[in-house]
């Protein structure tokens, strides 16, 4: 698109610079490697703002319910499975600490007996 606006610029305005037309297939050039450069450096952003929201979902799927319901509920409808995982897990490891937590409780009444 850039390369394209470049020509078009070139063909149209005929600046100085390039009144014979030896420069036009340099400038097309640059002026798509430009703008090729410029749709990296966006999706980089693009792309870091969905790897962090994957990672914050991850990571805390409650917040990201909390927060941002109507996108915590999207992401469950496309990918139940990420989320009932993350869940089952959470569950089981908050029962596991509820398990030890018990056994440390009962250890301590046993002790004071």
């Amino acid at each position: 698109m850039s390369g394209l606006g470049s020509y078009l610029y070139l063909r149209f305005a005929d600046p100085a610079f390039n009144s014979g037309g030896d420069f036009t297939v340099v400038l097309v050039i640059m002026g798509f490697v430009m703008g090729l450069q410029i749709m990296f450096t966006i999706s980089t952003v693009i792309d870091s703002g969905v790897a962090t929201t994957f990672v914050c979902l991850a990571e805390d799927p409650a917040a990201l319910a909390r927060t941002k319901p109507e996108l915590f509920e999207r992401i469950r409808e496309t990918w139940p499975a990420v989320v009932q995982v993350r869940t089952k897990k959470t569950y089981c490891l908050l029962e596991g600490l509820q398990i030890q937590y018990d056994k440390e409780e009962e250890k301590k009444d046993n002790d004071d007996d």
